[in-house]
């Protein structure tokens, strides 16, 4: 992940978001971006990692859902008590940065 964020990788970039057919098809399956993998599956260290490095906790998945949604979804607590200690956003997005 280190590797790929040094090298430019859009850190608020959504699955498939720039394959609009494989988006379609896939859609249902709540595709979103780096942040939204690693807080559904309570990866809390890859969640401070990705928010110090720019992740928008405001951007929603394919299904509506932020991180901080899927994390409680999914029960992984510490990374939702991370996403909850955040800063109020201004708002849901679908798009990305």
């Amino acid at each position: 992940m280190k590797f790929l964020l040094d090298e430019g990788a859009d850190i608020n970039a959504v699955k498939w978001k720039h394959h609009p057919e494989s988006y379609a098809n896939y859609e249902m399956l709540d595709l979103g971006t780096a942040l939204h993998y690693a807080a559904k599956n309570g990866f809390a260290d890859r969640v401070e990692i990705l928010l110090k490095r720019g992740a928008r906790p405001d951007v929603v998945d394919s299904t509506g859902k932020t991180a901080l949604d899927l994390a409680r979804v999914y029960g992984q607590e510490n990374t939702a008590r991370i996403l909850s200690n955040l800063p109020p956003s201004e708002g849901k997005t679908r798009s990305y940065a």
